[in-house]
């Protein structure tokens, strides 16, 4: 699935384990987590530089494909915390045993980072602990990355390891009072700003 907004241009990897979103501005792109076979994000990415791959949680099916990623695009790793990565609790490892093997000495933290600038990107981030306690999200321009925050009539659950509905409940606060077009999610379909105010709405008043 492909959009355009503005000088970018997103293309949505829908996987059995997470969507894949890239987004390119001229030769350069970046990428949104890493859970389908790297072989169609090379077809998304085509010509382009991939400047750095950023992670909304380290939950397993997020991450699945991430040394693939590494070894073949030779980039960086943006993250909440580069010290959660070994922690089978934050990959559900310890839930589902799985032995992930993941890359080593590729990370960049953004616990205290609200903004990254890369060479035709600025990247705004945003800490949304509730589905995991390193949820993050980004905005680029007018699109949002939700990762397994927010999705179209829904938000990520929060029983899992880690997750927690009152952080989930703020969360939604910060995001309702972000502006964007399209939200960008980690299961499921895209949605729009519109439907996201419904849907947080809805969901604020029952958590």
């Amino acid at each position: 699935m492909k959009q355009i907004l503005k000088n970018l241009q997103v293309k949505t990897i829908f996987s059995n384990f997470s969507n894949v979103h890239v987004v390119l501005c001229g030769q350069s792109a970046v990428i949104f987590d890493a859970g389908c076979q790297v072989e169609f994000v090379k077809t998304a990415v085509g010509n382009a530089k991939v400047e750095a791959i950023f992670l909304t949680h380290l939950h397993y099916d997020h991450v699945f494909y991430l040394m693939d990623y590494v070894n073949t695009f030779g980039c960086k790793v943006f993250l909440f915390n580069k010290r959660f990565v070994t922690n089978k609790n934050y990959t559900l490892e310890n839930f589902i045993p799985l032995n992930l093997l993941l890359p080593k000495n590729c990370y960049e933290s953004l616990e205290n980072t609200k903004l990254v600038n890369l060479n035709n990107f600025s990247v705004e981030c945003f800490h949304t602990p509730g589905h995991s306690a390193d949820s993050m999200c980004f905005k680029i321009e007018n699109c949002f990355f939700a990762g397994d925050t927010i999705f179209l009539n829904s938000i990520g659950r929060t029983d899992l390891f880690l997750g927690n509905s009152l952080e989930m409940k703020n969360s939604l606060n910060k995001i309702k009072n972000i502006k964007f077009e399209q939200c960008f999610s980690g299961h499921g379909k895209n949605s729009t700003w519109e439907e996201q105010q419904k849907n947080i709405s809805y969901f604020l008043q029952i958590l």
